[in-house]
């Protein structure tokens, strides 16, 4: 008869390991962002590479002196409430006309994805930026496309580029690609000439 091997052996911390490991990997947490609308429950062990892409990580307001944080959800009611932002809700891969005009305007697509359309006065005209606003700062996949005209100067420019995506953090990023609007076109500028600039926004 072979010998009976004590309990507690190498069989029994064979055994213990295997259900702690049962526990651990059944062991569900919250995730961070909570607070701001997430509600999964998550394996201890993935929480970290889901709060890096959880959709309710936190969004900021670049307006300055403004501590805003919160989901995308939050931060367009707090741009529509708080700032009084224009904010418009449009669809994928259609022209979204807008008035030339110093400031921002908030820009929702049919996802419920946030897009931010920003206009500054240069000494050459009117610079626009397109943004794509999302907690996780990955390469945004959005296309955008921006066109201007005026019939009376017979002037039209179309361009086409990757939206840059940012968390507004810090706010409003400096390395896009900027969009820019003849001074001639702008108003109050002294002339007669009239011009409109449309957006539009091709998902990936």
């Amino acid at each position: 008869m072979a010998p009976q091997e004590p309990e507690g052996g190498e069989r029994g911390g064979v055994k213990r390991r295997k259900v702690n490991n049962c526990v651990y990997d059944s062991t569900k947490v919250s995730c961070f962002y909570g607070d701001l609308g997430c509600t999964k429950k998550i394996t201890y062990y993935e929480k970290e590479d889901h709060e890096k892409v959880c959709p309710h990580g936190p969004c900021f307001c670049p307006e300055t002196d403004c501590s805003f944080r919160g989901s995308t959800v939050m931060l367009h009611e707090h741009f529509a409430s708080v700032h009084k932002w224009h904010c418009v809700r449009l669809s994928y891969n259609k022209a979204f006309r807008f008035r030339i005009a110093q400031g921002s305007t908030v820009l929702q697509g049919e996802d419920g994805h946030l897009f931010l359309v920003n206009m500054v006065l240069e000494p050459v005209g009117g610079v626009i930026s397109v943004f794509s606003i999302q907690p996780s700062i990955n390469e945004s996949k959005f296309m955008c496309k921006l066109a201007i005209s005026s019939p009376e100067l017979s002037y039209s420019q179309v361009s086409q580029f990757q939206t840059r995506s940012t968390n507004l953090f810090d706010g409003l990023p400096k390395d896009c690609f900027l969009f820019v609007v003849p001074k001639v076109l702008l108003r109050d500028t002294g002339t007669n000439a009239t011009a409109s600039v449309s957006v539009t926004l091709i998902p990936p």
